[in-house]
């Protein structure tokens, strides 16, 4: 699971949201999702972010980029704070 904030800035993390990332759980504080994402994906990123923030959920793949590994999708569910719905911010290979 990871928390962002509404600048797609990772907030914090748990274990296995950071092992699939390649990162140290001190270290994911205020990376950004951009740097997660491939470069030719990015324009995307941003439409589905402002998507998200509007409709305050969104579900779906994720193409997800992480060092010494090929890109690859990730299934995610997320839900902005105070919105009901039944998904939690959540990632996993598919």
């Amino acid at each position: 699971m990871l928390i962002t904030d509404d600048q797609r800035r990772l907030v914090t993390g748990n274990r296995a949201a950071c092992a699939m990332l390649g990162i140290a759980r001190d270290d994911v504080s205020w990376l950004t999702m951009d740097r997660f994402t491939p470069a030719s994906e990015r324009r995307r990123l941003q439409e589905q972010w402002a998507a998200f923030l509007t409709a305050g959920a969104a579900a779906g793949c994720y193409t997800l980029e992480v060092a010494n590994q090929e890109p690859g999708p990730v299934e995610f569910g997320a839900a902005s704070r105070g919105h009901r719905s039944p998904w939690t911010c959540a990632g996993g290979t598919s």
